[in-house]
């Protein structure tokens, strides 16, 4: 359900007057879809996370799968603009600590694409995007929307973002971040991804893709 641009709340989640439009997208700004209106509201008063933290046992070879398989669908539908159906599948990823995923959540949710505009998601998703090893863009856009937050709201926010990364960061599941080289045979350029520590120890699971 996309955004009518105005308010809106989900539970006790409000829009915050500093939600600001940015035209980005993980893995380049050419795929990025149109800036909306900055949205005004009220402000958030709690955190609220209802989810049970993960625990750091190692992952099945099934949940591996399943996570690989819904970050490439997700991130098909995501570049195409089927935002509504991308979320969930980017969400499943984004829970299990990959970076690019976060971010895509964050500005789903930042702009109201496919979801309601929750600016507190928006921010805990960023915020652990931007944690750790991570990306120069990622954590630069970050900065850009951490600046728009007023002085007193913050530390309400770093509340949020520690209760998200507690959840969904790397280390609550088992997964990892970093830069490679690829090589097509002419030309090499750096990567950064994502992904579980324990895949090679399953049989059957490889490295398959990056998006």
């Amino acid at each position: 359900m996309m955004s009518n641009g105005h308010n809106r709340c989900l539970g006790r989640v409000c829009a915050l007057p500093f939600l600001v439009s940015v035209a980005w997208v993980a893995h380049g700004a050419e795929d990025a879809p149109p800036p909306v209106a900055e949205a005004e509201g009220g402000y958030v008063e709690e955190v609220v996370v209802t989810e049970t933290p993960l625990k750091t046992k190692m992952p099945t070879t099934d949940l591996i799968l399943a996570t690989y398989e819904a970050r490439e669908k997700g991130g098909r539908l995501y570049r195409r603009g089927r935002y509504e159906e991308a979320l969930p599948l980017l969400l499943a990823a984004a829970k299990r600590g990959f970076k690019w995923e976060q971010a895509r959540v964050s500005f789903l949710y930042q702009q109201g694409y496919g979801t309601e505009q929750d600016v507190e998601a928006a921010v805990a998703w960023l915020g652990v995007a931007a944690r750790g090893e991570t990306t120069p863009e990622i954590r630069g856009r970050f900065k850009e929307l951490w600046a728009r937050i007023p002085e007193a709201r913050r530390p309400h926010f770093e509340d949020v973002i520690d209760e998200y990364e507690k959840r969904y960061g790397n280390k609550a599941n088992r997964t990892d971040c970093g830069n490679r080289i690829e090589s097509d045979g002419v030309s090499k350029k750096r990567i950064f991804e994502c992904d579980f520590v324990d895949a090679h120890l399953r049989v059957g699971v490889i490295r398959r893709f990056r998006f």
